[in-house]
């Protein structure tokens, strides 16, 4: 089923779509949590793997250049007054550096301003938590609103990253999630995003749990099963609807 009909509304046509194929992933009882299952692997059979498109997507590619290249050009005075905000807050760089697994498993350094005291990258990184005493006063404000994640708009330039696909976790984390969910290496077979319809539809923050985990991922694969461009700018035109969330800390 395409998400966008010809001659129709763009915009409630994708809404309407994409609020009814994101149903199955809704908190359910065993009964209807069933169904829905079987509606999913319905879907995923019409829809068939995406992933080989998304990655030779010229269009995709394409929006990723041109929107990070603009946001980078318009953003650079504001960028550049958040480092001088962190560097008067507390002592440290203003940049943080972690490495990250991309697409086919590839590893990169991702970018993002540094919002803790610490600057983990080893084999065990401890998530953010709420009151974390790691997170500076800044931090927390950057946090918070998304805002330490723009400077992976050079990640996207460089082709480490898209703006729009499942987000890329820390490398000890990866290890450890891929021996706890089947189908969590799957995530990999796409380019990571800033942003990704798991974060839109409130699965982001601390994973205390595996089946928060796991929900995560489950969003990440109906994304790449059902990809397509007007699904990349549905998410990005969310996603500073959504960046103040209570999960974020």
């Amino acid at each position: 089923m395409p998400l966008v009909k010809h001659d129709a509304d763009i915009t409630n046509t994708i809404t309407k779509q994409i609020h009814s194929l994101s149903r199955p992933f809704k908190r359910r009882d065993d009964a209807t949590g069933d169904r829905d299952r079987r509606l999913l692997r319905a879907h995923q059979r019409h829809c068939g793997r995406r992933e080989h498109r998304i990655r030779g997507s010229r269009l995709k590619r394409a929006v990723d250049v041109v929107i990070a290249a603009a946001l980078l050009v318009i953003l650079t005075p504001f960028l550049l007054l958040i480092m001088l905000a962190i560097k008067l807050d507390s002592p440290g760089p203003a940049l943080f550096f972690q490495r990250r697994r991309g697409l086919d498993d590839v590893e990169f350094y991702i970018c993002k301003f540094r919002t803790m005291k610490v600057l983990e990258d080893g084999p065990v990184v401890s998530q953010a938590q709420r009151n974390d005493p790691r997170v500076t006063r800044m931090g927390r404000l950057l946090r918070k609103s998304n805002i330490d994640e723009l400077p992976q708009l050079f990640n996207v330039l460089k082709g480490e990253m898209s703006l729009v696909g499942p987000r890329p976790h820390a490398v000890a984390h990866d290890e450890m999630y891929r021996n706890l969910i089947e189908d969590y290496a799957l995530r990999l077979r796409v380019f990571p995003g800033i942003t990704g319809w798991a974060q839109i539809n409130g699965w982001r923050g601390e994973t205390r749990d595996v089946r928060d985990m796991k929900e995560r991922v489950r969003m990440d694969l109906w994304y790449i099963e059902c990809w397509s461009i007007w699904l990349d700018l549905f998410i990005l035109l969310q996603t500073p609807m959504k960046a103040f969330h209570k999960k974020a800390y």
